[in-house]
């Protein structure tokens, strides 16, 4: 019963920490709750609300997901979705008014900040068992508060939607070493893949280096083959699930401006 109490303590004091450390934060400087203040004043407020405020039509039942005439006179928004505005936190826009969607994005943040806090506090637990209560919630808050996360949260605020899945693929692959298990690593990547999928690059990156080092150190260790299919297959699947997402999304991007500039060469 006391080690279960420790670790409800571990795991709630980091998130609640960081809504408290934000909100006091928007006190003192009036931001919305407690004032008119806007915390994301960049990129957010010309893509990131109207995509928001268009979400919110989808989930009212007034416009459809892949035929969307409130923009550019008509398209598919799918791929905005994803690129945007594929967090389990954009549902909440459905319980917003539209007037309020740029104050919500102040909300939005901290909610993900806490969510990062939690992860992390959640990986630092499971893998290092020896950290005490007090330095698992120091090293959580310095995550939530990290320089990622205070660069990027005006600029696409799904950018941070990366930093709290991460802790879990730590997790995941922590499991895959030790016990041979690759479920929550699956889950983990296939989620990153769907929610971040052009930001992947970074995660791809850290676990084949995590990898690499892993079988450099350990080659001789009898598990090394095991941990290493599990690792294979589990990323070859996590890529077949979530390529319904990606997939269509990269094919609709190179059908975009961004790629293809014949209609912006035929006006010049």
């Amino acid at each position: 019963m006391k080690e279960h109490y420790k670790t409800v303590i571990k795991l709630g004091l980091p998130p609640v920490l960081t809504i408290i450390l934000m909100l006091f934060i928007f006190y003192i400087n009036g931001i919305y709750p407690f004032g008119n203040g806007i915390m994301t004043p960049s990129d957010s407020t010309y893509q990131t609300v109207p995509f928001l405020n268009d979400f919110k039509d989808i989930l009212d039942g007034k416009s459809s997901l892949f035929l969307n005439f409130q923009n550019a006179g008509g398209m598919n928004f799918y791929g905005i979705f994803f690129f945007f505005l594929s967090s389990p936190f954009s549902l909440l826009v459905k319980f917003v008014d539209k007037i309020d969607t740029m104050k919500f994005l102040n909300i939005l943040v901290v909610l993900k900040m806490a969510a990062a806090a939690l992860s992390c506090a959640c990986c630092l637990t499971y893998c290092r068992k020896q950290l005490d209560t007090p330095l698992i919630v120091l090293l959580s808050l310095m995550y939530a508060f990290c320089g990622y996360i205070m660069m990027y949260y005006d600029a696409n605020i799904s950018w941070l939607d990366i930093v709290y899945l991460f802790p879990i693929l730590v997790i995941g692959l922590e499991r895959i070493i030790k016990k041979q298990c690759s479920i929550i690593y699956l889950i983990a990547l296939s989620v990153s893949c769907i929610m971040n999928y052009y930001m992947i690059y970074m995660l791809a990156i850290f676990v084949l280096l995590f990898m690499a080092v892993y079988l450099l150190l350990n080659y001789k260790d009898e598990n090394s083959k095991i941990v290493c299919r599990e690792f294979i297959l589990a990323s070859s699947l996590a890529i077949l699930i979530s390529c319904v997402v990606w997939l269509p999304c990269f094919f609709q991007y190179l059908e975009s401006s961004r790629i293809n500039t014949d209609m912006l060469d035929n006006i010049a």
